[in-house]
């Protein structure tokens, strides 16, 4: 049931978005102040160790590949179906972080997937940083070389991230 309301949530504001002509600015503050505004509201969820991992079977493996398969083929076959405004919408649709969530709650449980949701927030600002890369680099340096530096960008903003993160933790200890 809260993959379908989570499906639903994405496709109704993906519909609102879709029907404002928000500029670059415009898009970057709004998507700053969710992935702000969710960290802040995810901080309190608790943080869960999977101590008995599922042993990955041949029939494991292949039904987890056959689930994030069918998400995949459905999100990409629907995007092909509904024009080219809608798969645009479509394309930020969490494809890999979606069928990961299902594997994690049918083998770990609903608090491994609240675990993996808390800290999601902060990777979205690698996204971010490579999409508002991209609109500016591409024009300037091409696909390749554009690629290559806004990736760089998000990994050097991973990279930093990761650094704060253990530094807050050797405070934490220390206090």
């Amino acid at each position: 049931m809260s993959a379908l309301m989570s499906i639903s949530g994405f496709l109704i504001v993906a519909y609102v978005l879709n029907l404002s002509r928000l500029s670059l600015t415009a898009s970057f503050m709004i998507t700053l102040a969710s992935i702000c505004l969710f960290a802040f509201l995810f901080r309190h969820i608790d943080d869960t160790r999977v101590d008995t991992k599922v042993a990955l079977t041949f029939r494991v493996s292949l039904l987890r590949a056959l689930a994030a398969a069918s998400i995949v083929l459905l999100i990409t076959g629907i995007a092909k179906t509904v024009g080219t405004g809608w798969a645009g919408v479509l394309s930020s649709f969490p494809i890999t972080l979606f069928p990961f969530l299902i594997i994690i709650h049918l083998s770990y449980g609903a608090a491994s997937v609240h675990s993996v949701i808390k800290h999601y927030p902060y990777g979205l600002g690698a996204l971010m940083i490579y999409t508002l890369s991209v609109s500016f680099v591409y024009p300037v340096l091409g696909l390749w070389l554009g690629t290559l530096l806004s990736f760089l960008f998000a990994t050097v903003y991973l990279l930093l991230l990761l650094m704060l993160q253990l530094a807050g933790d050797c405070f934490r200890k220390l206090g």
